[in-house]
């Protein structure tokens, strides 16, 4: 079991590595948005991921999960033609229902625009917003096939283009023509990475083996579409009731704390993708290897996710000065309150890819309606209560009562248990090195400072938590290393 912990972490950190190069650039870059957008131009990016989103679920059919669970043991049984086939039938089938979703869109992109706008001014936004829905689904489809393959180095390559060259590339765009020309580098720009992972796709796609029968993979795949409207209302949920219900200035206000949640779920999902993946391929080896592998990828996922978390909430005030200024300022709540939620969201997420492999797509279906049906819900009741921090709060809650579902139904399936020794261990000292973060910035803020007081609190936290690590941890850690760099020999 060591080679295959090895191999996952490797490949984590292959991920991991992207999303962390993307997400530095893209903190830069956001710095970069919030001050030259306008509150109504910034509202329009939001509007973009729920627009798209809405598309997306709607042409998804619930292929993508079909794949991911069948392509990696169809691989591991050496049936590649039957893959391949799979796969060549997702990306046509997609392509045809994203082009009907986004037929309808640009047909009533003025009810639309008023509806998120409270104006038809904005509905050439909406036209150019629905040929993202085809675009978005292509490169989405292309995403999942080189995650579906193990192709993790060439994942992370293409995540980079997408999270740094094309974001360059809009912003050029946004400068010459604004918004409208930024959307629409971007949906060119997608295209063309899409073309460039079919090439590197190559090996599985070229393989002559017809397609698949669709009628077969749809309804194989029926129980995941439930899952696309129970994500929608779980993902964009909480943007969705705030574009209907509150000004556009108050979306985009509200958009800024979530884009730091997101920067932070894609580490999550850096680190669980070649999780997931391998979980689907030990299943040929039985459920024993699946429970050993969720609880072993849980110790690592909480290294990960509970300081981080801690820390982005304790820095929310210095994030929101460099973003804008005092601009975006009264999305402080709002983002400490993601900040925390984003602990039960990586707990959902492990827990979620065990029963969506052990079980069978109805149990994936169940722990996704729960999560989405309590966003929505909460956020409909919050909203009135408390604005955006009652919608963040929707968020938080959410997340919890999924994560205690999906853990009560993977622990009906099967024996699995999540590590909770080790975040009862590493809770308490990031809250210490938290509390020190904090009460620096209440004896005297300075935003230049403010680094200094971050890097002694985690510098707090690596000391207390050092005495915490095994030795395989430490063998994991330092497979990860240039040899030359490994403390410990293999001999």
């Amino acid at each position: 079991m060591i080679d295959i912990s090895t191999k996952v972490v490797k490949d984590s950190a292959k991920t991991l590595t992207a999303e962390l190069s993307t997400n530095i650039f893209s903190v830069f870059y956001f710095i970069a948005i919030t001050w030259l957008f306008t509150k109504l131009e910034l509202a329009s990016l939001s509007v973009l991921a729920v627009v798209t989103s809405l598309g997306a679920m709607f042409s998804g059919l619930g292929i993508n999960p079909t794949l991911m669970k069948e392509i990696p043991k169809l691989i591991a049984e050496n049936d590649r033609k039957t893959a391949s086939a799979m796969a060549k039938s997702g990306i046509i089938t997609h392509f045809l229902f994203s082009l009907i979703a986004a037929s309808v869109i640009c047909i009533f992109s003025k009810q639309i625009s008023q509806i998120f706008f409270k104006t038809v001014e904005y509905s050439s936004i909406i036209a150019i917003i629905s040929a993202n829905v085809i675009v978005y689904k292509l490169y989405e489809d292309g995403e999942q096939l080189l995650a579906a393959l193990q192709e993790f180095g060439k994942y992370s390559l293409v995540r980079v283009v997408q999270g740094i060259v094309i974001k360059i590339l809009a912003l050029a765009g946004y400068l010459i023509g604004g918004v409208k020309t930024y959307i629409g580098v971007v949906i060119v720009c997608e295209f063309f990475l899409f073309c460039f992972i079919i090439f590197l796709s190559r090996n599985l796609v070229r393989i002559k083996s017809g397609f698949y029968p669709i009628k077969k993979l749809l309804i194989y795949s029926l129980p995941f579409y439930g899952n696309a409207y129970s994500n929608f209302a779980a993902q964009q949920g909480d943007q969705f009731v705030i574009g209907i219900f509150l000004r556009p200035e108050q979306l985009a206000t509200y958009y800024v704390a979530r884009r730091f949640f997101d920067y932070l779920s894609l580490i999550i999902d850096a680190i669980m993708r070649p999780v997931g993946v391998k979980i689907a391929e030990l299943k040929a080896y039985g459920l024993e290897k699946i429970e050993n592998a969720i609880y072993r990828a849980s110790r690592y996922l909480f290294f990960v996710v509970v300081p981080m978390s801690c820390f982005v909430a304790v820095s929310s005030y210095a994030l929101l000065e460099i973003y804008g200024g005092e601009k975006y300022l009264s999305a402080l709540p709002a983002l400490v309150v993601l900040a925390l939620a984003l602990i039960p969201s990586a707990v959902y997420s492990l827990t979620v890819s065990g029963v969506y492999v052990i079980g069978e797509p109805k149990h994936t279906l169940r722990s996704e309606a729960i999560r989405g049906v309590l966003n929505l819900s909460l956020c409909l009741v919050f909203i009135g209560l408390f604005g955006i921090v009652g919608i963040s709060i929707a968020r938080l809650l959410s997340f919890l009562g999924a994560s205690f579902f999906a853990y009560y139904l993977l622990g009906k399936l099967s024996k699995t248990k999540l590590d909770w020794e080790v975040f009862r261990d590493i809770l308490p000292t990031a809250l210490v090195a938290s509390v020190l973060v904090i009460s620096l910035q209440l004896v005297y803020y300075n935003i230049l400072l403010f680094p200094l007081y971050l890097l002694l609190g985690l510098a707090i936290f690596i000391l207390l938590f050092r005495h915490n690590l095994t030795e395989e941890d430490l063998r994991l850690i330092q497979g990860l290393l240039p040899k030359r760099y490994r403390i410990i020999s293999n001999g």
